[in-house]
């Protein structure tokens, strides 16, 4: 079925380049519901005799009059004519299915170069070409960097796969389509050394692989600039990726453009890999629509600079950082299936993630954490974070720095808020509501430094501590902890813990502050207030091997009802 989907596309195409107008035969047409099917749009045929179309129907603002008529109407050779010709139909004249099948199955895939001995310009100058104008059975050369190719406004341009080392330009109301038939060709859009600028539609589907790496859009030593859309669909091969950048080449996505990658099953590929230089400004969007995909949906390990917006949704692994990452733009990430929303990991590069003042982040319904920072990696956060969902921990920070000067919103965890083994730093504000563990667990060298801050940690999980602490705390902001089903603070560490700003503990069970084994040093204030209707053992304990240096206020009471 998938080739006669091709084949029907190739024709309807054909009749929307030229222009012209057709009288349909019986028997022998191609259906609308076909069209839809391949090229993802709606169009609105009302069908005559056999395969005939009503003429007020069709393309109302283009010279497209379908007639439904007798026989089959016109010969192949006539659909290849450019100008606006008239055909009528009578018994015989025209070509039959089969010789259609002929013409546009690929009996075998071609080389189509550039020669530009026409007008030197235009896609649709057959005497460009070494053959005639590609079609999708042709691996089409552009390897003249002096000339620019334009596909021009209302022509569909279509090929097996095109290599560019000069200039493409897909015009406003151009489309390339490119179909890779699954089959061993190794890139879709190549840029060579060459540069690509999409004013149109770019639509690319089928790529296969097997283990070896092909893309749907490869940039390598050159650059594409994308100001209209980009749809790609159907990465089929275990190490197939949709767009990959490499060695200086540079994937730009300006304001207008928009990126759509969907069904992507590959066991080791990516959705998008970058390692060199990704900029996006507009609208990148990936969604597999339930199917597999074995790495990450973004694989970033050069440097990827977001202004716009992504989203990615229904992903087995969000986005894997090993280099640096800039966001001022939204990053919205949905229905993580397996591994970490956000995952930043030293051991292919030197990770660095920055959420600047006007970034957001939202992650929500993550099957593992919706943000990993491990092994020497470093996350600055002077924006927005809202994690919502999550099967595991919200927020781990392993041997790595964490630095919030901005505001993370962490809620409905099933593991800790924030579980930290190395220094975590916060100066902006933090608010972790309904965790089962933990609102924040810090285990050995897991340094919280609470650096004027404001710190909300409310429904933690039952008999959990909201603050674990086991490592050593600073804090000069304010930390306050309410309706906990466990203690509010439990220090259990031979580290100093300090508070120059406040602690604030309210509606707690069994213990407001227990320290063991503990040195806290007080020199701001601490409220403890115990709820008279829920059940507590102390207010404050200083257990044995503990010591409580306390230079400044320490309340302790029960809630006002």
């Amino acid at each position: 079925m998938k080739r006669f989907g091709s084949i029907f596309l190739s024709f309807l195409f054909y009749l929307h380049i030229f222009g012209q107008s057709f009288s349909g035969g019986v028997g022998d047409g191609f259906s609308a519901t076909t069209f839809e099917v391949s090229l993802g749009v709606t169009p609105y045929f009302l069908g005559g005799i056999g395969d005939g179309f009503d003429m007020n129907s069709v393309f109302s603002s283009a010279p497209n009059y379908y007639l439904g008529g007798i026989g089959d109407g016109f010969d192949l050779d006539s659909i290849m004519n450019q100008g606006p010709t008239y055909y009528l139909g009578s018994s015989g004249d025209g070509f039959a299915l089969s010789d259609l099948m002929v013409s546009f199955e690929c009996m075998s895939i071609q080389n189509n170069k550039w020669t530009g001995a026409g007008d030197g310009v235009s896609w649709d100058d057959i005497n460009n070409w070494e053959g005639s104008i590609p079609t999708l059975c042709d691996d089409v050369i552009i390897d003249k960097p002096t000339d620019t190719v334009s596909v021009p406004n209302g022509f569909i341009a279509k090929a097996h796969s095109v290599k560019v080392d000069g200039a493409l330009h897909i015009s406003n109301l151009a489309n390339l389509f490119i179909d890779m038939d699954s089959s061993t060709v190794d890139n879709g859009l190549y840029a060579l050394g060459g540069r690509i600028y999409n004013f149109g539609l770019v639509n690319i589907r089928d790529i296969s692989s097997g283990n070896i790496v092909r893309a749907g859009v490869r940039v390598n030593n050159g650059f594409f600039v994308n100001h209209g859309n980009i749809e790609i669909s159907n990465l089929l091969g275990a190490a197939s990726t949709g767009i990959y950048t490499q060695s200086n080449g540079v994937f730009h996505n300006r304001s207008s453009g928009i990126v759509g990658i969907t069904d992507v099953n590959n066991s080791i590929g990516y959705a998008i890999r970058n390692r060199s230089i990704i900029e996006n400004e507009g609208t990148i969007s990936i969604n597999q629509s339930n199917t597999s995909l074995g790495h990450a949906a973004i694989f970033n390990q050069s440097k990827l600079v977001n202004s716009g917006s992504i989203h990615l949704k229904q992903v087995n692994f969000g986005i894997d950082n090993t280099d640096s990452l800039f966001n001022s733009g939204i990053i919205h990430v949905q229905n993580i299936l397996v591994e970490p929303a956000i995952n930043l990991n030293s051991s292919l590069g030197d990770p660095y993630f920055q959420n600047l003042p006007s970034g957001q982040i939202s992650i929500g319904h993550s099957a593992d954490f919706a943000i990993n920072n491990l092994n020497q990696s470093s996350f600055l956060n002077e924006g927005n974070i809202f994690i919502d969902s999550v099967q595991t921990d919200g927020l781990q920070n392993f041997q790595s720095t964490f630095t919030n000067q901005g505001l993370i919103d962490i809620k409905n965890i099933k593991g800790n808020g924030i579980l930290s083994n190395s220094t975590f730093t916060n100066s902006g504000s933090i608010t972790i509501d309904s965790t089962e563990e933990s609102g924040i667990q810090t285990n050995f060298n897991g340094f919280f430094k609470n650096d004027g801050g404001n710190i909300y940690i409310n429904n933690s999980g039952m008999n959990v501590a909201g603050f674990n602490v086991q490592d050593s705390l600073f804090s000069s902001g304010h930390i306050e902890i309410k309706d906990i089903n466990g203690p509010c603070f439990y220090f259990f560490t031979s580290k100093q813990i300090n508070n120059e700003g406040s602690l604030h503990c309210e509606n707690f069970i069994g213990h407001g502050i227990q320290l063991d084994n503990t040195r806290f040093k007080n020199s701001g204030n601490i409220n403890i207030y115990a709820d008279p209707l829920k059940p507590f053992d102390f207010y404050f304990e200083v257990g044995l091997g503990s010591v409580f240096d306390n230079s400044q206020t320490l309340n302790i009471g029960v809630k006002n009802p």
